[in-house]
């Protein structure tokens, strides 16, 4: 009985092959890809503005 992969998660330092890393495992395996930089950042790396009251 073989274990099927629903998500990786590659995790590394700034220039490690994250991002190529992640593009080929979701190619071989047939996984969408989510890029978290795509998805925080907004066009020319600005930060998004956060709500009011939110606190790191």
């Amino acid at each position: 009985m073989g274990v099927t992969m629903q998500r990786v998660l590659v995790l590394g330092c700034s220039g490690s092959g994250k991002s190529t890393l992640a593009r080929r495992l979701a190619a071989a395996h047939g996984l969408p890809l989510i890029d978290l930089d795509r998805e925080h950042w907004r066009p020319g790396w600005v930060e998004p503005r956060k709500p009011n009251g939110w606190r790191a």
